[in-house]
């Protein structure tokens, strides 16, 4: 289980059965896992980023071999995370996959920089702004961009498994840099152990019915509002048109 097969579950389990058991859904890449994928693999070089161009070829080229914007811009935030000496040191430590159990599932976990000498580890994420805040539907709230994505969840997981693996206590890290024209960039510290178990404490309250779906022991709920929904879930009922929310819109 990676930890977005984990967010797919957590928000609509008939999209993420479709997606994961099935396989007949795939969602559309969006600009912004585009720009940051790539930024991801620039950093981490080699064969990751060889893998990563071979598979988005006409996505970050055009047929005459010239970068398309979203390329340029990830090569950019890229640029500014090496060029910065905190960001470059976080980022040093070089990529992992981290693999245990918790909640009773086999979890696959990748981290971008793993320095255990160190004491942290850090993973690379990309927002379109530093102070970014949206409203968040679990919350009712407008949170910040890291509440939004569930990296709580996802450091608290890898923070789990990487003392299964080596004893220690790591600082979970944050390296942000903004999807922006000029790229700003952060470091954020995720040290913070009652949080880091709260979330731990959901995510295994979660995993028994994840685990059920996805063994088909019990069918995939609708989640009602996400584009698979709109797509494939089927009508139940006709609506009076003089109560329906859209008629007061």
């Amino acid at each position: 289980m990676t930890f977005a097969e984990h967010r797919d579950w957590t928000s609509c389990e008939a999209m993420a059965f479709a997606r994961h058991v099935v396989g007949d859904y795939r969602p559309p890449e969006t600009r912004s896992r585009l720009i940051g994928g790539y930024v991801r693999a620039l950093l981490a070089g080699g064969a990751a980023l060889e893998a990563f161009v071979a598979a988005r070829a006409a996505a970050l080229r055009t047929r005459a071999g010239k970068p398309r914007a979203a390329a340029v811009r990830a090569e950019a935030m890229a640029a500014v995370l090496r060029s910065d000496p905190l960001c470059a040191s976080r980022l040093a430590g070089g990529g992992a996959v981290v693999r245990g159990a918790f909640g009773g599932l086999d979890w696959e976990l990748s981290v971008d920089s793993l320095d255990v000498g160190s004491g942290f580890f850090a993973d690379v994420v990309s927002s379109r702004a530093l102070d970014h805040w949206a409203w968040s539907p679990a919350h009712r709230a407008r949170v910040p961009f890291w509440e939004l994505h569930g990296y709580w969840t996802r450091l608290a997981l890898t923070s789990h498994l990487l003392r299964q693996r080596t004893g220690m206590e790591l600082e979970p890290l944050l390296v942000v840099v903004s999807d922006e024209p000029v790229p700003g960039k952060l470091v954020l510290s995720f040290a913070n152990p009652a949080r880091l178990a709260c979330e731990l404490a959901v995510v295994r309250a979660l995993s028994p019915r994840v685990a059920a779906v996805k063994a088909g022991k019990l069918p995939p709920a609708y989640c009602g509002v996400c584009d698979y929904c709109k797509q494939r879930r089927p009508l139940e009922r006709v609506h009076p048109a003089s109560s329906h929310p859209v008629a007061a819109a």
